[in-house]
């Protein structure tokens, strides 16, 4: 019995991952790996993405009013509360934002690797930090911690090999993924990490290449 107690206690709780936060990082992933393919195959992918983020700015709006069948469901199962009364959808609307921002800014291989430093690098850090009680101090984000951040940076350098070389790839990984664990206030407002992520690794990459 004694043993057993001691082995029981020997064991360290792990926490939990939410089913909202699974939920959030499983539509992440389609979402920017959708976008991925968009732009391989299809030559007018930042027209469609435009078009997309107007639709969603709009339909938004009428959501701060208005529980639009289908549009309600997906804003009650996929975004944090703070921003259901703000602006719904807000955290889409950045990652739309961010692609988009990428592929008008940078060549297309240098675009392709940052959006997929965000689509698996971002969703990896934030479930990673959630099986742990730690978490960074301010000026960094304190919902992260130091093992979501590097988990984050070897998954988003496997999924920019794809695009760029690999002594390419984890440099802009590192970057974007230190750049993800800052908080950057401008004023009031938070920017968001889906806007910062894309930015600072297809810059980093642009200047090594």
């Amino acid at each position: 019995m004694e043993k057993k107690k001691a082995s029981k206690q020997g064991i360290k709780k792990v926490r939990k991952i939410s089913p909202f936060k699974l939920r959030r990082a499983v539509f992440h992933i389609l979402l920017g790996t959708s976008i991925i393919f968009l732009s391989l195959f299809y030559s007018k992918a930042v027209f469609v993405l435009f078009y997309m983020l107007l639709a969603g700015i709009v339909l938004s709006l009428l959501s701060l009013r208005f529980k639009i069948p289908g549009i309600w469901f997906m804003i009650r199962h996929f975004e944090y509360y703070r921003y259901i009364k703000e602006l719904p959808g807000k955290s889409a609307l950045f990652f739309f934002a961010g692609c988009l921002l990428a592929l008008k800014l940078f060549p297309q291989q240098i675009a392709l690797a940052s959006i997929a430093i965000l689509t698996f690098g971002d969703p990896t850090t934030s479930l990673v930090s959630a099986l742990s009680k730690r978490r960074y101090r301010k000026p960094f984000n304190t919902l992260k911690n130091f093992y979501g951040t590097i988990a984050g940076i070897i998954v988003s350098f496997f999924a920019a090999l794809f695009f760029v070389p690999w002594k390419f790839a984890i440099v802009a990984a590192i970057a974007a993924m230190i750049s993800e664990a800052f908080i950057i206030d401008i004023g009031s407002d938070t920017v968001d990490d889906n806007l910062v992520v894309p930015l600072v690794a297809g810059t980093v990459l642009y200047l090594l290449m």
